[in-house]
């Protein structure tokens, strides 16, 4: 059918005109129970009054003084534009092989929203809006109330405004700028962004599903913000009380952070491209930048923190190493081994320092300090050793130097540590009075090994001296005659 322009249809109950072939003229008036319209041309509503659901479409579709009791369904083959504001009780859907521009700020949408078009534009009233599914272009869509996001593809840009922002699954493909005016931007499932992210809210942000990717920079502007992405990571400038940020691939710092707490991690290499003050904490603040070992070509630029770096700590793992801090996965291994020492015969020796050491971590030149063995310990090895006595017995050496640490606590380190005995030999020379003692015979005796040149004595036997004719092969009574 073909009506002309300024039409009125009404109906006590439903109006159903959906052939393809109508056509209608130009400031068309609808009112009914169930309206269904379908125009071959360009649909153009002056006004529409359903009390119960309407299926709208056309060859483009303006709409004026729209009031849907329950469902709305739209669809046009070119763009969809609207004059005023749009009511509607229930869902709404919304497809257009051109632009959907449905941007007055005066809409009310009562149920989920969904969207296929081009370049896509929408607004909402204090009542918020639910988009349960985008199909676009780009996405330009505010909220006076929350505003939530799903199922989402959209190939540009795409901006979202509410008091709050909650995102599904949603994949962009340009920039990405999100503002909750009042309070939270979160996530129920993963976001892709493959431009740069700008994100702003009173409260927090937190999108830390490790599904995450985030394809340019991101900036962060929020009371509090975690972030988190399967791949790497460019943070841009940050302001916030509270950051948490973890990438897997690799992190970059390409701005300046000014927050109280920074936590920073990546199993990738770690990239500060903006220089020493790149990250700034205020008052009693600090930061801490996690990563899985020193070996990955990470580029501090300069970022010192001034302290030691903690080890064996997992990604944003708890520590009570105070102030900014480098923390690492890995764990050293600090290898503490006994000196092979000797004594004369008789003598007490002082082996408390009888030990070398190696494995301390060095320091990173304006980034980290080298490690000490007193910071690393948090005491003293003790070092003991039954040969130091000065009655030690010569027939028992060499003696074994044993190492304890069973009393130190390095679980703060995060440092494995192997200790390794020394030795201590006991000799002598020939005049001492107790190597006399030690090797002194009855006149009878008779040694059963030779003695080597260099331990020759003099053996002092009832009936006076003898001349030094014996040799022995230690500090032993086993002595032969030449």
């Amino acid at each position: 059918m073909a009506i002309g322009n300024h039409s009125q249809l009404a109906a006590s109950n439903d109006i159903v005109l959906g052939n393809g072939s109508n056509q209608f003229g130009s400031n068309l008036h609808a009112q009914g129970r169930d309206i269904r319209l379908n125009s071959h041309a360009a649909l153009d509503i002056a006004q529409l009054q359903a009390t119960g659901s309407a299926q709208l479409a056309g060859h483009g579709v303006g709409l004026h003084n729209t009031s849907v009791g329950n469902d709305l369904q739209l669809d046009s083959s070119a763009a969809i534009h609207q004059g005023s504001a749009l009511q509607v009780g229930g869902r709404s859907r919304f497809s257009a092989a051109g632009d959907i521009a449905l941007d007055h700020a005066g809409n009310h949408f009562g149920g989920s929203v969904a969207l296929a078009g081009s370049n896509v534009a929408i607004a909402s009233d204090h009542a918020g809006l639910a988009l349960a599914e985008v199909h676009a272009a780009t996405l330009e869509a505010g909220s006076l109330g929350a505003l939530s996001l799903a199922n989402a593809t959209v190939a540009g840009t795409t901006q979202l405004q509410g008091s709050s922002v909650a995102l599904g699954r949603t994949d962009v493909g340009g920039a990405f700028t999100a503002t909750a005016t009042s309070t939270d931007i979160t996530q129920t499932d993963r976001l892709s962004v493959g431009g740069n992210s700008q994100l702003q809210a009173a409260n927090a942000i937190t999108l830390d599903r490790a599904q995450n990717h985030f394809g340019g920079r991101v900036d962060l502007h929020a009371a509090s913000a975690k972030l988190g992405t399967d791949g790497s990571l460019a943070l841009g400038d940050v302001t916030a009380d509270r950051l948490q940020a973890s990438a897997t691939q690799g992190l970059q710092l390409q701005g300046h952070i000014a927050a109280t707490t920074v936590d920073l991690a990546t199993a990738g290499a770690f990239d500060n491209q903006t220089g020493a003050d790149a990250i700034r904490v205020g008052g009693n603040g600090r930061w801490h930048v996690y990563l899985d070992a020193p070996d990955q070509g990470h580029q501090f630029g300069g970022l010192d923190s001034g302290n030691t770096a903690v080890w064996n700590t997992q990604a944003l793992g708890a520590t009570s190493a105070a102030g900014n801090r480098y923390l690492f996965a890995w764990s050293p291994t600090l290898t503490v081994e006994g000196m092979a020492l000797s004594k004369n015969l008789g003598t007490v020796l002082d082996i408390s320092q009888a030990y070398t050491w190696s494995g301390l971590m060095l320091g990173v030149a304006n980034a980290y300090r080298a490690d000490s063995l007193t910071e690393v310990l948090g005491g003293n090895i003790r070092v003991t050793s039954a040969g130091a006595a000065g009655d030690a017995a010569v027939q028992s050496t060499p003696y074994r130097i044993d190492l304890d640490a069973s009393h130190l606590d390095l679980s703060q380190s995060g440092y494995q540590l192997v200790l390794r005995p020394g030795e201590l030999r006991i000799t002598s020379t020939q005049d001492s009075a107790a190597y006399q003692s030690a090797i002194r015979l009855p006149a009878t005796a008779v040694a059963e090994q030779p003695l080597p040149p260099t331990a020759s004595y003099v053996a002092r036997i009832a009936g006076g001296m003898q001349r030094p004719t014996s040799r022995c092969t230690a500090l032993t009574t086993d002595c032969v005659e030449e």
